[in-house]
């Protein structure tokens, strides 16, 4: 991948982990008992989002009423949808763990004069504020939020993005790097750029979706850039 300039990082499942136990801290921390509940319900919405908001601008309020709408469970135990995303951002080091890979590597493609942006399935400035926490930020040249660049599972948006990137005649100097088959290198064929599937766990890809590259620590890449 010598022609390689930029490095697009998925975030959650890349950069950062989410815990196993994440519903039950969430539970905790809003006093919500119905943990069984609001956890069913807690996934449901998640992964419900990206098909709900296709094909639409996605806005702050357009996500609160699909929240209300997604996780009543909330408005059962008086805890604001509001007040709900605000936690899930500003709290994140709280309920979840940053991957020290993702770190370094963030830092090593800065120091060689790589550029590192990220694309994500959230609000930009939410997201800043998370790589900030977890000092990653410093080594970030630009975040794209569903606010400015729409879901990367949405192919309709591609279009949008390649302008949006300035891809045009300049696609082998990209690379996507991310976790998921089905969404982050998906979306990397479907921009007709180079990927990476970071796969930890060696899961088996049982999918038609073939990665450029397959690793199962970050750091391999320092061998590749």
């Amino acid at each position: 991948m010598d022609k390689v300039r930029t490095v697009i990082w998925d975030l959650d499942g890349t950069v950062w982990f989410y815990k196993d136990d994440e519903p039950k801290i969430l539970c905790n921390k809003f006093n919500i008992t119905k943990v069984e509940e609001f956890t069913k319900q807690y996934y449901s919405a998640l992964g419900n989002m990206f098909s709900h908001f296709k094909g639409k601008i996605v806005t702050y309020g357009g996500v609160v009423k699909y929240i209300q709408e997604q996780i009543p469970i909330l408005k059962e135990f008086n805890v604001s949808v509001e007040f709900f995303l605000q936690t899930l951002v500003t709290e994140k080091k709280n309920i979840t763990t940053v991957n020290p890979e993702a770190v370094e590597m963030t830092k090593y493609c800065y120091q060689i004069g790589l550029r590192n942006i990220s694309i994500t399935d959230w609000f930009k400035k939410d997201q800043e504020v998370a790589l900030n926490d977890f000092n990653v930020m410093e080594y970030m040249d630009k975040i794209y939020g569903c606010d400015n660049v729409y879901f990367k599972n949405s192919p309709e948006k591609i279009p949008q993005v390649i302008e949006e990137l300035k891809l045009e005649g300049k696609k082998e100097e990209f690379v996507m790097i991310g976790d998921s088959l089905t969404s982050d290198i998906f979306f990397a064929k479907a921009l007709g750029i180079k990927s990476v599937w970071y796969n930890p766990k060696g899961k088996e890809n049982t999918t038609d979706i073939i990665p450029d590259l397959e690793v199962q620590s970050l750091l391999e890449l320092k061998n590749v850039f």
